[in-house]
């Protein structure tokens, strides 16, 4: 716990010099050039910085977000370079729709909600923009439309670990914090800072909100002849059957954890590599996942089922 805070304490400073450069370089010479180049500082070289550092999931994405907002706020000249820039990608997009159309329509037969959205925004846009662009869509999209019942016949894993509870707490404790902060900010002559910190206080309680839908509505799926992950906009992959060689019940050893909060209760070992995605596009190759499912016992048996089919031997320790 101290080395990973020692670590975003690290970031945060290395972050706070890069912003400090750009600004400054921005403020002594107030030139068109330099204004790119500070726009540039805050979004990109931040992010990159933060990420060499450890920095991933939502840090992360508050960091690009942050200096995106700055660079529009502080450097004025960018606001135009980014206005063109945004029209551009409304005009390749609209040219473009019929693409993503045919492909999402063809990746939805086989491919969760997440995976075919990025599939079909590959279809028009870099793989990075569509990973990102996917999973702000997803997640705002569950946040809307994500309260009706869940009809997946995937194995859950939102239950055991209570996150749909923390969730809920963060969200109230802002809903009750961002209005008192703003009227803090306005009585302290600082209104535009106080409407900045409330739309980013409600932009993060319905991310909150979003993410803990999409996990309700995922989970692991056993299709016909791989193992479908789908923990919502966090992890997806698929598995073959053949490639798992061991099922172990409990936490243990693993590659990639991808418990949601409560702990692992499930480890496969794997023959070889899957890869995973996950957020905003991070991919890893792994040998071994370890997993918190609702119905672990549940879901060794059925897996333990589908391998027979599969005509392979599968080993569980219990």
């Amino acid at each position: 716990m101290t080395a990973r805070l020692d670590t975003r304490l690290l970031a945060l400073a290395a972050i706070a010099v890069v912003w400090c450069g750009a600004l400054g370089a921005w403020h002594a010479t107030h030139a068109a050039p330099v204004a790119i180049a500070a726009a540039f500082d805050l979004v990109v070289t931040a992010g990159v910085v933060a990420f060499l550092l450890g920095v991933r999931g939502r840090m992360l994405a508050a960091t690009i977000a942050a200096g995106a907002l700055a660079a529009k706020l502080v450097l004025g000249r960018v606001l135009i370079v980014a206005g063109v820039l945004e029209l551009a990608t409304l005009a390749v997009v609209i040219l473009r729709v019929r693409r993503a159309r045919r492909a999402w329509r063809a990746a939805r037969e086989h491919e969760g909600h997440h995976a075919a959205l990025v599939t079909a925004l590959s279809a028009i846009l870099p793989v990075l923009a569509a990973e990102l662009v996917a999973t702000e869509l997803a997640v705002m999209g569950y946040a809307i439309t994500g309260w009706r019942r869940r009809t997946s016949t995937a194995f859950a894993v939102h239950r055991t670990s209570g996150w749909s509870l923390i969730a809920g707490v963060f969200v109230a404790l802002t809903l009750v914090e961002a209005p008192l902060v703003h009227l803090v900010l306005v009585a302290a002559g600082a209104p535009t800072v106080a409407w900045i910190a409330s739309a980013l206080a409600l932009y993060g309680a319905a991310w909150l909100v979003g993410d803990a839908h999409a996990l309700r509505h995922g989970g692991i799926r056993l299709d016909a002849h791989e193992l479908a992950v789908e923990l919502g906009v966090r992890w997806r992959g698929r598995i073959p059957y053949a490639a798992v060689v061991q099922v172990t019940r409990g936490a243990g050893p693993a590659e990639l954890d991808v418990a949601i909060a409560g702990g692992a209760n499930v480890v496969l070992s794997l023959s070889e590599p899957a890869e995973l995605v996950g957020l905003f596009g991070r991919r890893r190759r792994v040998h071994s996942l370890a997993l918190e499912l609702d119905e672990p016992d549940a879901f060794i048996a059925a897996l333990a089922t589908r391998h027979s089919t599969e005509s392979s031997p599968c080993a569980s320790a219990r």
